[in-house]
């Protein structure tokens, strides 16, 4: 009977080890399968962004360089200043399109902003207003991408430093601070 019962608890050792082992296996399995389908997803999600990131830089380059075009509209001779309005109408529709299934949420407010305040009626304000508007979408558009804005300004106002020869006369002021306070003031 001594026998008996050193080569049972014996069977229960062995019995011990071969369900530790296999469910040691088994969490091995179970953790590379789902490591494979992580690194699988993440890869896709890495790619779609990837592609997703390029359509959208094309985009937005062609858009600025669209708006560039225009704002050099009163060197132009009235034909050309025709044409140049008909390009950038029909590029502005053909952003927007584009923009709905690969911009930002900001990007398409921002857009919108913009667009909607140049019907507007003009007065002493417009253009640093319209400005503004523009600033704030080539910030949308920067952070999109995953550019970052930091030392442009509240608004991205130093943005249109290059575009506009007059800036420190006719954007600066607006810039500062106490202006940009007075304006939300209403003063």
């Amino acid at each position: 009977m001594l026998y008996y019962a050193t080569v049972s608890q014996g069977q229960a050792t062995v019995d011990a080890a071969f369900i530790t082992a296999g469910s040691a296996l088994l969490v091995g399995l179970l953790g590379g399968a789902v490591g494979y389908f992580l690194k699988y997803y993440l890869d896709r999600k890495q790619a779609f962004l990837s592609a997703n990131g390029s359509v959208k830089r094309k985009m937005y380059k062609k858009y600025l360089n669209e708006l560039a075009a225009i704002n050099k509209i009163s060197t132009l001779d009235p034909n050309e200043v025709k044409r140049v309005q008909k390009q950038f109408g029909e590029s502005s529709s053909e952003f927007y399109s584009t923009s709905v299934l690969f911009a930002s949420p900001k990007v398409v407010r921002a857009y919108g902003d913009f667009v909607r305040y140049t019907d507007r009626q003009q007065d002493e304000r417009y253009n640093y207003e319209l400005m503004l508007k523009m600033s704030r979408l080539y910030v949308a558009m920067r952070s999109d991408i995953g550019l970052s804005n930091r030392g442009l300004g509240r608004d991205g106002e130093l943005l249109l430093r290059g575009t506009i020869n007059d800036y420190d006369t006719t954007v600066g002021p607006y810039a500062r601070w106490y202006n940009r306070l007075r304006r939300r003031i209403g003063l």
